[in-house]
C-alpha cells in the first residue's frame, strides 16, 4: 500500500496534468493543480481575467484585494484535496467545478459547491486526491448555500 501512496503523491505534485493559467489571459475556466494559486477578476461575458499565477508554492498567502478573487489548491493526507478562495468581490458568488484526471477526463459527477461569501474566505475539501480541478461559470449569487 505504501508504494502506491508514494506514486500517487508524486503524480499529484507534477504539473503535467494541466497547462498553467497565464497571467493576462481572459479565459472561460481556470485549471487548478496541486500547489497552484491564481488571482483573477471577473471580465465581460462571464469570462475570467487571470492576474497572477503561482505554481509549486502553497506557502503563499492568499490576499484579499478589492474586485479580485484569489484561489489555491493543495493536497495533504490529513485534509485531502483542498480548494481555498479569498473573495475580494462586493458580492457572493457560485461557480462550477469539474474534477479532472491526468488524461483530461472527468473523474467524478458534478459536485454542488458552497457559495463563496462577499469579502470572505471560502474552503471546499474532499478526502480523495484530485490532480486537477477546473473552475468555471463564476457568477453572482443572491442566496448563500452551505
Amino acid at each position: 500500500m505504501r508504494p502506491l501512496l508514494t506514486v500517487l503523491l508524486l503524480a499529484l505534485t507534477s504539473t503535467a496534468f494541466a497547462d498553467p493559467p497565464v497571467a493576462g489571459a481572459t479565459v472561460d475556466s481556470i485549471e487548478m493543480a496541486v500547489d497552484r494559486s491564481v488571482i483573477f477578476e471577473p471580465a465581460a461575458n462571464g469570462k475570467l481575467r487571470i492576474l497572477k499565477v503561482i505554481d509549486k508554492d502553497r506557502t503563499v498567502q492568499l490576499p484579499r484585494i478589492a474586485g479580485q478573487v484569489a484561489v489555491a489548491m493543495s493536497y495533504n493526507r490529513e485534509g485531502g484535496t483542498i480548494l481555498e478562495f479569498n473573495n475580494g468581490l462586493p458580492w457572493n458568488f457560485d461557480y462550477d467545478l469539474r474534477f479532472v484526471s491526468s488524461d483530461g477526463a472527468s473523474v467524478a459527477p458534478s459536485y454542488p459547491v458552497c457559495t463563496v461569501g462577499s469579502e470572505r474566505v471560502g474552503t471546499e475539501h474532499w478526502p480523495q486526491p484530485y490532480p486537477t480541478i477546473v473552475i468555471s461559470r463564476v457568477r453572482k449569487a443572491d442566496r448563500f448555500s452551505c
